[in-house]
């Protein structure tokens, strides 16, 4: 793809990431890094808020991304971000894999988007603390009105253990990373429904 069909304009190491993302196969985030020294989040939100599509699979440095021009979106059937031998294991087809993928994305962008207008729905007291963006895969990073870090988690579908145990691990990382007492973080994950929720006194679940 030629990147500058994006309409964004980066500097050098963001377009580096955007070429890389924007290759068929994508790229991840652990490329990403090891070619500009870090994970270039902003320029794929920045992506999005132009009306592309960005593709994510996996977390960490193993986390698969691809980026889809908003004009090319109706390719996305033929099209995926993993390799070609794998196949989805949830019984549905590649191209119903990748729409599903695609409107997941896109609910929890749209659920985060509302969330950030007015976090006070969510808890009186709440404000942003990542400057309206994304930080280390943290979907929103908040305080709260006793000066605790909130650490945000949005799912578009029913959540498991699995988001659970994310959640809990972006927490961790907010105690590694920012030197904060865990006794300072909390956590809420937001969801239309859990699968369980672990008793825990710094975890909070809400109905999305």
């Amino acid at each position: 793809m030629d990147v500058s069909r994006l309409e964004l304009k980066v500097r050098d190491n963001a377009a580096l990431a955007i070429s890389l993302a924007a290759r068929p196969q994508g790229t991840t985030m652990g490329e990403i890094s090891s070619h500009t020294g870090q994970g270039q989040y902003n320029v794929f939100r920045r992506a999005e808020d132009l009306g592309h599509t960005v593709l994510r699979q996996g977390k960490g440095a193993q986390m698969r991304i691809r980026l889809i021009h908003r004009d090319d979106r109706d390719s996305l059937s033929q099209t995926s971000i993993a390799p070609a031998d794998i196949q989805p294991d949830n019984g549905l087809t590649q191209s119903e894999e990748n729409e599903a993928v695609v409107l997941t994305f896109s609910l929890e962008r749209d659920l985060q988007l509302a969330l950030r207008r007015n976090l006070a729905q969510l808890e009186p007291g709440l404000t942003e603390a990542d400057d309206g963006s994304e930080e280390d895969f943290r979907d929103i990073t908040a305080l709260d009105k006793e000066e605790n870090l909130v650490v945000i988690e949005l799912k578009a579908v029913k959540a498991g253990k699995d988001a659970v145990a994310q959640l809990l691990s972006y927490m961790g990382d907010v105690v590694k990373k920012k030197g904060v007492a865990s006794n300072k973080v909390r956590g809420i994950l937001v969801a239309p429904d859990f699968q369980e929720k672990r008793h825990c006194r710094r975890l909070q679940f809400y109905r999305a």
